[in-house]
């Protein structure tokens, strides 16, 4: 009946307040990040109902989190170094969720809203900014592996953003038959676009010579992207 129901700690005082979003659902139960690296989730089948100790800790690395999202039956908890993957393992008790240890990437999210994603695949600006080389790069995640797909002029460009990375917008969508990933860079005022149809590289303006690409998020409709 399209009612919309608020969930907060009124509801249940183990409710883990502050989330980080993209919140997930999996297997009956409703995952939820804190900027704290713990990954919470609801009792069985409820988004109600929540207990204390139902929850884990991103920490293979003692990573800062910066969001979730499920790819498949895999949830990816992005750090800000490092990115983990998890499974349903059914656990008792405690979180359902158990760590794919040999899965853990030494490559962090360089900027939150440059993740982004359509159907299972998964793309996003990377860094290791407390260990790895100061260097960025866009990465892809499908079918549970992940992959380095920008160039050597890209990476220059994301290099050069330096803390304006922290402002850089990504979307994805399928534009003209094509699936996209269009990356927008508020320092070098440019719009980067990735067609994963073909791995390639491009450019959009607002015009020729003009300023970046002002989308900064998208959806679609009946064939149509809004």
């Amino acid at each position: 009946s399209d009612v919309i129901t608020q969930i907060d700690e009124v509801d249940d005082a183990d409710y883990p307040t502050s989330n980080l979003g993209c919140i997930a659902y999996l297997d009956g139960y409703l995952l939820q990040a804190r900027s704290n690296g713990q990954v919470w989730n609801s009792d069985l089948n409820s988004f109600v109902a929540w207990t204390s100790t139902s929850n884990l800790a991103a920490s293979f690395y003692g990573d800062a989190l910066e969001a979730i999202h499920l790819q498949k039956d895999q949830l990816f908890a992005f750090g800000k170094n490092s990115v983990e993957s998890y499974f349903n393992n059914g656990n008792p008790s405690g979180s359902p969720l158990l760590r794919i240890d040999q899965n853990v990437i030494d490559t962090g999210l360089a900027a939150k809203e440059t993740l982004a994603w359509s159907g299972s695949v998964i793309m996003f600006v990377g860094e290791n900014a407390s260990r790895g080389d100061g260097e960025r790069s866009v990465w892809k995640i499908q079918a549970g592996s992940m992959k380095e797909v920008s160039n050597a002029s890209i990476n220059r460009f994301l290099k050069a953003e330096g803390t304006n990375i922290s402002t850089a917008t990504a979307w994805m969508e399928r534009v003209a038959g094509q699936l996209v990933y269009v990356l927008n860079l508020d320092g070098a005022e440019r719009s980067f676009v990735y067609n994963l149809d073909n791995n390639t590289w491009t450019e959009w303006e607002v015009a020729a010579g003009g300023a970046k690409f002002n989308g900064i998020a998208a959806t679609s409709l009946d064939g149509t992207v809004y």
